[in-house]
Order: structure tokens, then sequence, then C-alpha cells
């Protein structure tokens, strides 16, 4: 699926083959490309071009975005179609408080669960990360990052 979107970005990769609440996995990926920046605060959703880009009928693309309409993500109006919403400043707090929430969560269910040879891993990355961090290679930062928070979640 190398369809683009708007302004020549590329689509993120994602399988739309299981028809099982088709229309709520292209909300998510609406929503994701909301947060990522792929649909812009202000620009339409165009229906049927979504539709083609994803390889999916029309009719989940349309139930999907009837959703996001009514979490306040897009807004319907009449003889244009869907325009995406401004995130707010609260909106972006917001998601990062839950966001901090699920991680500390998973951190404390990890602690009790990790074996001692894990937690020293996760220790040495750290330590290798905070490295970087005084170092400036922020590609290196991201990346020990990511190893720590895929050790935790899994």
């Amino acid at each position: 699926m190398g369809a683009t979107h708007g302004r020549g970005s590329s689509l993120r990769r994602t399988s739309f083959e299981n028809k099982q609440q088709l229309s709520e996995k292209v909300a998510a990926y609406i929503r994701e490309g909301i947060m990522v920046g792929q649909f812009r605060a202000g620009e339409y959703i165009r229906t049927e071009r979504l539709a083609e880009e994803l390889g999916v009928s029309p009719t989940p693309v349309r139930e999907a975005l009837m959703l996001l309409g009514s979490e306040g993500s897009v807004r319907w109006e009449p003889r244009r179609g869907y325009r995406v919403v401004p995130l707010t400043t609260r909106d972006v707090g917001d998601l990062f408080r839950v966001q901090a929430f699920i991680a500390g969560e998973l951190a404390a269910r990890a602690a009790t669960e990790l074996r001692d040879e894990e937690l020293d891993l996760l220790e040495e990355t750290q330590a290798k990360l905070e490295q970087a961090e005084r170092d400036g290679d922020f590609d290196l930062v991201e990346s020990l990052n990511y190893q720590i928070h895929r050790t935790i979640n899994s």
C-alpha cells in the first residue's frame, strides 16, 4: 500500500484486510494521522480518495469519520465534508497524561515480572541513554528509549 495523501507524504502502513471492525481500524488510522500531522488542522478528509488509498470501500471511511466526529476530532460541514479540528494545548496535555499513566502502570507491572537479568539490562540501557543525551546523540537517545519501552511493554 504505497499510496499517498495530500502533500506527497507516504501513508503509514497498516492492514485493512480483516473486515471485522473495519470502520474502527480506519478511525484509528485517521486518528493517528491527525496526531502525526498527516491530516492537518482545517484540512478536509475526502472520503472516496482515502477509501481508494486504503483499499477499502467508502462506507467504513464514512463510518470512521462519523465516529471521529462524535469524538470531536473532525467536524461535519454540510456540502463540504469532514474537516480536521485543531488540537488544543489541553488536548496535547491530556494525551501526554494518558501516555504517562499507561507507561507508569506498565513499568509497575514490569518491576514485579522482569527477571534480574532483564532489570540489569534496563539499568545498563538507561545509563547509555543518559550518556547519549549528554553527548547530544539524539538518534541514539531515541533508539535506546524505544528499547527500554519495548522491554517494559513486553
